[in-house]
């Protein structure tokens, strides 16, 4: 009775690391409600407000205000807690150049998102970056403007989204600086030269995505034109709209682009995934049955969310 008539002075009912462990956890698997637990008691910001931070978002046109929170936090904050960064909008130099700062602050991220216009892209990746130390493992960007993967920061990438300006066949010349690609995945249509030389060049490749904004029956004939047998090919229907969405997917280790066409991939190995007849289109007056050898496109029936 007493302890209820005097509560602050009660020590928690639970052990102080378990209570703190409910609180990781209830903010991992819901993580709006950061704000909420934050304002619980002290002890509990003191460790929940770095999960706010572990994925950050900045974009325009709340990016200049950013500059503010970036100063109210000792640098050691922003290398010890974010692992996930997303610079995206329609920003100008000004806010690349801050956005580049964001980035240099942050040297411990390990998943890099930048989807901006592509006459600022080179203020933000380049040279003289933290992430120049090599830890970055998965890179996606959405632009024209090539980059140079031989840049320190990228030699340590799994993952890696390349800009829809990309050679492929020069990609192949490129792949010694990328001995840890597992992963690679670019948003335009190529050649079939192109695609067989990237997979026959990068032996430790484990999937290989082209994606295609156009529908799923276009993505269909277009596997089925391409006709490449290697399991490791996976062609997908993404709208451009979709993209950040499944990088904040990605974060949470959800079923993401890269976890579904590591399911079909695997499929396929296991020889789950049978060759599909397209069906019928005419061709100079003649009928012609459409089919291909080795289908690369995923279906409903395959059970891949």
């Amino acid at each position: 009775m007493a302890c209820a008539m005097n509560m602050p002075r009660c020590s928690p009912l639970l052990p102080p690391e378990m209570e703190l462990e409910i609180f990781k956890t209830a903010a991992r698997v819901h993580p709006e409600t950061i704000p909420t637990l934050l304002r619980v008691a002290y002890r509990v910001l003191t460790r929940i407000e770095p999960l706010l931070y572990e994925t950050l978002v900045i974009s325009y046109p709340t990016l200049p205000s950013f500059r503010h929170v970036l100063e109210t936090k000792p640098a050691s904050f922003w290398s010890k807690n974010v692992r996930n960064l997303l610079i995206t909008g329609n920003i100008d130099v000004s806010d690349a150049m801050l956005a580049f700062s964001v980035l240099s602050a942050c040297t411990d991220v390990r998943n890099l998102g930048v989807y901006v216009p592509e006459d600022v892209l080179p203020y933000i990746i380049r040279p003289g970056a933290a992430t120049d130390k090599g830890r970055l493992q998965r890179l996606h960007v959405d632009a024209q403007t090539p980059i140079d993967l031989r840049l320190p920061a990228f030699m340590g990438l799994t993952h890696l989204t390349v800009p829809d300006k990309f050679d492929l066949q020069e990609f192949v010349t490129e792949l010694p600086a990328l001995p840890s690609l597992t992963h690679l995945r670019f948003r335009r249509a190529a050649h079939r030269e192109s695609l067989c030389a990237v997979l026959d060049g990068c032996e430790n490749l484990e999937v290989l995505v082209m994606t295609d904004a156009r529908s799923n029956w276009t993505v269909q004939r277009v596997g089925g034109a391409l006709g490449i047998e290697d399991v490791r090919f996976v062609l997908m229907p993404v709208r451009v709209y979709e993209l950040i969405n499944d990088w904040e997917v990605e974060t949470r280790g959800g079923w993401d682009l890269w976890a579904r066409a590591e399911a079909f991939v695997d499929k396929k190995r296991r020889g789950e995934i049978q060759p599909r007849k397209l069906g019928f289109e005419f061709s100079f007056r003649v009928l012609l049955i459409v089919c291909a050898a080795s289908r690369c496109w995923i279906v409903k029936s395959d059970g891949i969310p």
